[in-house]
């Protein structure tokens, strides 16, 4: 098997896991055109040059009704390419958050999953790290003080249950 063979980028072919779709690729080409500075600056120079010579326009209706559309349209369409690049901005924050989780033996694997769960269960959740964190700090600091969180809070939880158990 040659070099070639095994490196997929010496073909010109992208690995399975970089390939983007047409659709994909236009939306990220017009995500950095219009983040870029040069494209907001041209924006300011045609609304002032709009708001300069549009009252001298001889067809002052037409034009307006022109520049209404063109915004309107483009108003449109940015809607769904910013919602977009939030969502994947999102999503690859959330796997990269994912994957510190994951890769931390101490941490709770339960808030893995934290988007797909209900509100209540967040809250509930919540409640129950500010705990940890209150009973980490009167523990005192140091490596052992999550750990020594939550064997104080598994032992508040122990002796609360033997506490409604007798009458």
């Amino acid at each position: 098997m040659s070099d070639e063979d095994r490196d997929p980028s010496s073909s010109g072919v992208r690995p399975t896991s970089e390939r983007v779709s047409w659709g994909e690729h236009v939306a990220q080409l017009a995500t950095r055109f219009v983040a870029d500075s040069r494209v907001h600056w041209v924006a300011v120079l045609v609304v002032i040059a709009w708001n300069v010579t549009g009252p001298r326009v001889a067809d002052w209706t037409a034009a307006y009704e022109w520049i209404e559309q063109v915004v309107a349209s483009l108003s449109f369409l940015m809607l769904f390419l910013l919602q977009r690049s939030q969502n994947k901005d999102t999503l690859s924050l959330q796997l990269k958050l994912d994957e510190l989780i994951a890769s931390n033996p101490r941490a709770s694997n339960r808030v893995l999953v934290a988007e797909d769960i209900s509100e209540e269960e967040l809250v509930r959740m919540r409640r129950h790290f500010r705990l940890l964190d209150r009973l980490a700090r009167e523990a005192g600091e140091g490596p052992l003080a999550e750990e020594n969180a939550y064997r104080r809070h598994e032992e508040e939880q122990r002796l609360q249950a033997e506490q409604k158990r007798e009458p």
